[in-house]
């Protein structure tokens, strides 16, 4: 698949392990590759990509104000990467998401980028927003709510309660979001964890 490609879910459903496993058929292939993770992600060491199944690749960090097409015009011209894989993709800017359309666009270097669509209220991410209208390919990475349904939402627990204010970004554990389907989002309603 080529272009831009924004690849979402909920949390906790192998998003990064997705990441990780394309990114190496590029490079079994021989391909050059660029990762990039977010700095506001520092739980396994920084510019790490990790994930919950215990693969692991060192990547580039990218803030607020790092800028994709200066990075990549310096740095790839000794690599001539064939695609950059960006993880926790809902943090990037609109104008990171623009950087990134003109990489696929003009370098002709593929993009994939993986995150959330939306946060614990329900509200999508910056990065997931102009991700989700200028992205040439959506894929949807499918999830299991408590109940069996597809997950598509999660909902914050602090001190064992339910939380429906604060801050938008909240980097914790796992036990922190709970995955849940559409239904069990607007009932506020998560299950118990196995």
């Amino acid at each position: 698949m080529r272009g831009l490609i924004f690849w979402y879910a909920a949390m906790n459903t192998g998003k990064s392990a997705k990441l990780l496993h394309y990114a190496h058929g590029y490079q079994t292939q021989g391909k050059p590759i660029l990762l990039f993770t977010t700095k506001l992600d520092n739980r396994f060491g920084e510019g790490q990509i990790v994930s919950r199944t215990g693969l692991k690749k060192d990547a580039y960090c990218y803030n607020d104000t790092f800028d994709f097409w200066d990075f990549v015009n310096k740095v790839d011209e000794r690599r001539k990467a064939s695609a950059i894989f960006v993880d926790e993709a809902q943090f990037l800017t609109k104008a990171q998401v623009r950087q990134l359309a003109a990489i696929v666009d003009e370098r002709h270097i593929d993009v994939h980028c993986y995150g959330l669509r939306t946060d614990f209220q329900g509200n999508l991410f910056e990065g997931a927003q102009y991700l989700l209208a200028w992205a040439d390919h959506l894929i949807s990475i499918p999830g299991v709510c408590f109940c069996g349904a597809p997950c598509s939402m999660h909902l914050r627990v602090v001190d064992g309660k339910i939380v429906t204010e604060g801050p938008q970004i909240l980097i914790a554990d796992s036990s922190t979001h709970h995955t849940v389907c559409r239904k069990h989002f607007m009932l506020k309603k998560i299950g118990e964890r196995t």
